[in-house]
């Protein structure tokens, strides 16, 4: 078993959630002859969700190993969502409690080596993530919130958001679109459909100095492309 107290992710939007504990218990065979390492058995534990591993990876030791893995986990249920989601939805963690049903599955296939520049991945992979029934409750809002959706595949340098949906008892916002060129200049073409209390989604917001308060409603369709 394999254990690290926290995993945190880091973009340039800022970190993904409050980190998840990581538990990896796994069995291993090794070919020295051939260089080759299975994975017979292997369960990674991120946090509350268990992800199942196989595969094998050939040539290990050597510049350019192959790879062939898949995973999968859930559907099931986690206690803390806020390690799963993006940071613009827990910017404040102090006091967040939350929960959902989350699903993932996977691959890896190919030389895990760095790209040349200016050149695709020399493998392809893909995630498909799923979250139900997902909330979060904090102090700063005034209702928790609930129907949290979020449903995605990435692959290559792709994401395809199908759906992304939160809503409180005043305010409701939705999300679908693409992210391209991960590797290179990002580019989105998202679409996000809004009916917010302001002074709601002021809340979620970390403290800043000069930071203006806001009140009253927005509703409205928003195309961001670019």
């Amino acid at each position: 078993r394999t254990t690290l107290d926290t995993l945190r992710f880091h973009s340039p939007q800022g970190t993904l959630g409050e980190g998840l504990p990581i538990a990896w218990d796994k069995e291993l065979r090794w070919a020295a002859a051939t260089r080759s390492l299975e994975i017979a058995g292997s369960t990674l534990r991120l946090g509350d969700l268990p992800v199942t591993i196989s595969g094998r990876v050939d040539g290990v030791g050597l510049p350019r190993p192959a790879a062939d893995l898949a995973f999968t986990g859930g559907p099931a249920q986690v206690a803390s969502l806020v390690g799963f989601l993006p940071p613009f939805l827990a910017p404040r963690l102090d006091g967040v409690t939350s929960g959902g049903q989350v699903a993932v599955a996977g691959s890896l296939k190919g030389t895990l080596a760095p790209p040349a520049s200016g050149q695709p991945l020399p493998f392809a992979w893909e995630l498909r993530f799923d979250l139900a029934g997902g909330s979060v409750s904090a102090p700063a809002l005034p209702a928790p919130l609930s129907g949290i959706e979020l449903h995605l595949v990435a692959h290559d340098d792709t994401v395809d958001l199908s759906r992304f949906a939160a809503a409180t008892p005043r305010s409701r916002l939705e999300l679908s679109g693409t992210m391209t060129s991960l590797l290179a200049t990002p580019r989105v073409d998202l679409q996000v459909t809004a009916d917010l209390d302001l002074a709601e989604a002021m809340a979620l917001q970390p403290p800043q100095p000069g930071l203006p308060e806001l009140a009253g409603r927005f509703s409205g369709t928003v195309g961001v492309s670019g």
